[in-house]
């Protein structure tokens, strides 16, 4: 599979898995480094760079995902190798995405009942 059939796998898997997601695939040949997926889901964001075989991430692709990371943002390197295992890693960030989201709201529960109790 080439990256270009990957990310139309991985998008439809995102699609699946975040229903109501603003996912958006980004193809800039002005700006280096830009990871090939952004996603926003309720609140949380996200963003992905695609790879496929032995194709490794640059530096500067691995430096805008540490900010990222840095920022508040979840980050992921996702390899396909052809067996699969690409689309086992978007539904890990799927689930990370996920989790985020359920700590916030109970971040956000405990805060609320805190401050009902005054």
């Amino acid at each position: 599979m080439n990256e270009t059939q990957y990310k139309i796998r991985a998008l439809k898997e995102l699609k699946k898995q975040l229903p109501g997601a603003f996912i958006i695939k980004i193809s800039d040949k002005f700006h280096s480094g830009i990871p090939d997926i952004f996603i926003l889901w309720n609140g949380i964001f996200a963003a992905v760079e695609l790879k496929v075989k032995n194709n490794p991430a640059t530096k500067l692709q691995i430096i805008i995902l540490a900010r990222i990371a840095a920022a508040g943002g979840i980050t992921q390197i996702c390899r396909d190798i052809g067996d699969g295992s690409g689309i086992k890693q978007i539904r890990a960030v799927c689930d990370a995405i996920k989790e985020k989201y359920e700590r916030t709201r109970i971040v956000d529960r405990v805060q609320n009942s805190q401050a009902a109790q005054g």
